[in-house]
């Protein structure tokens, strides 16, 4: 399972809604819930899609960091 989410630059930050944020938190054990993220997506010539883990599984440790509360997180590539 994927959650795709879209920015205008070159991200580094994102948004989880509370349903987003319950799939993360029920899938931590596994790498079954992932997100996308499609980058500069007004601009054909640089959009990228970038492949993040789970924030809540093992592979997300170390990744992300809160940013003004649970369900908002930058990340680092």
């Amino acid at each position: 399972m994927f959650e795709v989410k879209a920015t205008r630059g070159e991200g580094g930050e994102i948004e989880l809604g509370t349903s987003e944020v319950a799939a993360a938190q029920r899938y931590a054990g596994s790498d079954r819930w992932r997100i996308l993220v499609v980058t500069s997506v007004l601009d054909p010539d640089a959009v990228r899609v970038r492949v993040l883990p789970n924030p809540f599984g093992p592979r997300g440790r170390g990744r992300y960091r809160e940013e003004g509360g649970a369900l908002r997180f930058s990340y680092r590539v």
